[in-house]
């Protein structure tokens, strides 16, 4: 759901540029990686990790061009953006056909793409692992890992209460 999440985003003070790949998560980090050699500064990009996995050639790549790419991503154990289809409540198909968790270790990748490796398990560290990422040259990777199920919840209480406040009108 990140990619969507930044759809409420456009007051950022700063440039925002999507990408969502040919399904949606391809090649990813190499356009994040490309656009910030392009614009020459430094390059964050938010991203599932189901992206992550689908661009490792471009996390490999990141790490050597020597620019600044910040990669944050987001860690629900596979794809979140399906636990808002019916198929959902059947959880045994769900998780294996649908969510498809990853065992992945983005520490790994990281190290093997010569990058800098940030794990955050809470928002309160995000702030502080993302001002050590940001300003410096090369790849740094935060690792946000989060609770599906929960993300899921928070989400719908807020469409539940945009709905409400709406119908107030």
């Amino acid at each position: 759901m990140a990619i969507r999440d930044l759809d409420f985003a456009a007051a950022l003070p700063t440039p925002l540029h999507t990408s969502r790949g040919a399904n949606g998560i391809d090649g990813t980090l190499a356009t994040a990686a490309g656009e910030g050699i392009a614009l020459d500064r430094p390059i964050a990009a938010l991203l599932g990790d189901l992206s992550a996995l689908h661009d490792v050639g471009g996390l490999l790549h990141a790490g050597q061009t020597g620019h600044s790419l910040t990669a944050v991503i987001v860690d629900n154990g596979g794809g979140g953006i399906f636990e808002y289809l019916a198929i959902a409540e059947h959880p045994e198909r769900f998780e294996r056909l649908f969510a498809t968790p990853q065992p992945a270790r983005f520490e790994a990748l990281t190290a093997a793409a010569g990058g800098r490796y940030h794990r955050v398990d809470a928002a309160a560290t995000l702030d502080a692992a993302l001002d050590a990422a940001l300003p410096r040259a090369g790849l740094d990777v935060v690792h946000c890992v989060i609770d599906r199920k929960g993300d899921t919840a928070r989400h719908r209480a807020a469409w539940a209460a945009v709905a409400a406040a709406t119908e107030a009108m």
